[in-house]
């Protein structure tokens, strides 16, 4: 059974570990801008645990009743397991069902999975099209 809690600057290096290795550079602050972050009213970072083990973690901005998973990731070699479907319930039971989150658009095959999963877990993609702010200096927008 997995365990949720709201991670601190001293907890955060195994979250940056994992956010390292599921997204690319072009879509991740720099560690000091990541971990700044927290000191953000608006942001939460959740780490997702099982026993002591770290299973995968989410990053949440709640702004106005509005919801925005901007990261969330399970711990690689532990995905297709259950855990994601998980760790969005425990989300949504603490948040509520009001929620979005941004994925790349169907393009490759991995993007493809990914949305199939987010689809499965009741989420849907909108018809807008949108480009993501650069979240590094001197990155393009994506």
């Amino acid at each position: 059974m997995l365990t949720q809690k709201k991670i601190t600057e001293k907890e955060f290096d195994p979250i940056f570990h994992i956010m390292k290795e599921a997204f690319p550079i072009t879509e991740l602050r720099t560690y000091e801008g990541q971990k700044a972050l927290l000191l953000e009213e608006d942001y939460t970072l959740y780490g997702f645990f099982e026993k002591e083990e770290l299973i995968g973690f989410s990053a949440i901005w709640e702004i106005e009743g509005v919801v925005f998973v901007e990261h969330f990731a399970v711990k690689q070699g532990l995905r297709s397991s259950g855990y994601g479907a998980e760790m969005l319930n425990m989300i949504r039971e603490g948040h509520g069902n009001d929620m979005m989150l941004e994925v790349e658009p169907p393009i490759t095959e991995t993007a493809k999975r990914r949305i199939a999963f987010y689809e499965k877990q009741g989420f849907y993609l909108n018809g807008y099209p949108y480009k993501q702010p650069p979240l590094r200096k001197g990155n393009p927008w994506i």
